[in-house]
């Protein structure tokens, strides 16, 4: 799980964000950030942590994180979606 986020090891988190204070993306983009940054580092600005659709920054919304840990948060997002991970990837098995 992850790709080049949790194998690859790339460790940037692309902006959610215009760069003016409004989110531009949301849903499963946001839902795999905040995994991202669970139980690791990150340096998501304090002013995002909320959720909020907009706020009063001119902060990026995105982050660094710690990969491994990543590896972790997705797996609990598989298992609480109860999806059986060979069979719904590779239906074929």
């Amino acid at each position: 799980m992850g790709g080049l986020a949790t194998a690859g090891h790339v460790i940037y988190y692309d902006p959610l964000c215009d760069g003016m204070g409004h989110k531009v993306y949301s849903g499963i983009s946001e839902e795999l950030l905040r995994a991202a940054i669970k139980y690791g580092y990150d340096t998501l600005p304090g002013e995002w942590r909320a959720g909020s659709s907009e706020v009063a920054s001119k902060k990026r919304y995105s982050t660094v994180f710690n990969a491994p840990a990543f590896v972790f948060a997705l797996d609990e997002v598989v298992m609480a979606a109860k999806i059986d991970k060979l069979h719904e990837l590779h239906p074929f098995f």
